[in-house]
């Protein structure tokens, strides 16, 4: 009975126990975070980008990849590359003629049907690897990020007053089958909601529930606690503008990106401090040893790789797109990293 005892007091301490299986809580103290300075962390993968005229990409851009191309995005373009950082052929373009989109909100790369779908205002556009439009679906739902599962499609809003639910979940034809996470608050914000991991996930920058996608099923799977950085829910009460005044003057912790596999959990988790201030943490969970580690990131590092982190495969390799320092020439393409977890924790 001691023993029992000492073990769930040891786990309260760093996760806290839940009375529900499936929903495990995880707690950010960050008076445990080490400095960046004190962790070896070496790229594994080190690929520049080749830099040319017509494949010119921002430190910022999105990535998404499948076992021989990377798939480079931003808001006007989409850029394919090979494994080695050559640029391959663009996928679309902005425009209003056939086969053109308006803006690019986000894209679902299909290595079955060696397909692309980019989802715009108003439609989703099909091309092939090599940018061959195949087709338009329009669709009602004013969607700002989208993931495709088991032929369904799931769109979220991000709360931009299309609806009073964030996320739906539709057929091959975009015919809304289910709404979920119904929310009388929320502030619209454009992100990308579906985590990029072997385990697909779903979050909201300024809520910490975790949710994964099961089958047909939204599945609460994690509650994330920042303590002392947690965000009133009262301050969601107004307009836009009174919700970003009120939250100026208040300090609270939101999680930029959420990777997760079947070994670990990476999150970038951003502290914004009363008066304007961030600091930013690498919060890394080794599921498989229920330990976790906390890195608190130098100015130097927000202006490197370390802040765009983007996919964690199955190798426990976090995909990051950036520049490796902050002194790198930004006139060239960014490079695409690879951190090893298991090396880290």
């Amino acid at each position: 009975m001691k023993t029992t005892i000492i073990i769930c007091f040891m786990s309260v301490l760093l996760f806290s126990c839940n009375s529900k299986k499936e929903t495990e809580n995880y707690t950010f103290n960050k008076n445990s975070a080490v400095d960046i300075s004190q962790v070896k962390i070496e790229p594994e993968i080190d690929i520049t980008l080749e830099t040319t005229e017509s494949a010119l990409l921002p430190s910022y851009a999105n990535l998404c990849m499948d076992k021989d191309n990377f798939f480079l995005y931003t808001q006007n373009a989409i850029i394919r590359y090979d494994k080695q950082g050559h640029p391959v052929n663009k996928i679309g373009s902005l425009g209003h003629g056939k086969g053109e989109f308006v803006e690019l909100n986000d894209i679902f790369v299909n290595e079955n049907n060696k397909t692309v779908e980019v989802l715009a205002p108003g439609a989703v556009y099909t091309y092939d690897y090599y940018g061959k439009f195949i087709a338009k679906k329009t669709t009602e739902i004013e969607a700002v990020s989208f993931v495709r599962n088991n032929e369904k499609y799931w769109f979220s809003t991000g709360h931009n007053q299309f609806d009073t639910f964030a996320l739906f979940r539709t057929n091959k034809n975009f015919d809304i089958e289910e709404k979920f996470l119904d929310a009388e608050y929320g502030i619209p914000i454009k992100e990308n909601n579906f985590g990029k991991g072997t385990v697909l996930t779903y979050k909201e920058s300024f809520i910490h529930d975790i949710y994964k996608i099961e089958q047909d099923n939204l599945v609460l799977a994690h509650r994330l606690t920042f303590t002392d950085l947690e965000i009133p829910s009262n301050l969601f009460k107004g307009n836009v503008e009174d919700i970003m005044n009120k939250m100026s003057r208040n300090s609270y912790a939101v999680v930029y990106c959420f990777l997760e596999n079947e070994n670990y959990i990476y999150m970038l988790v951003d502290e914004y401090m009363e008066g304007g201030e961030i600091n930013a943490y690498h919060w890394i969970i080794n599921k498989t040893i229920s330990k976790d580690m906390i890195i608190k990131l130098d100015s130097g590092a927000l202006e490197s790789f370390h802040y765009n982190p983007q996919i964690l495969t199955e190798q426990n390799i976090v995909y990051f797109v950036g520049y490796p320092t902050a002194n790198e020439d930004e006139t060239a393409n960014p490079h695409i990293i690879g951190i090893d977890l298991s090396k880290i924790i």
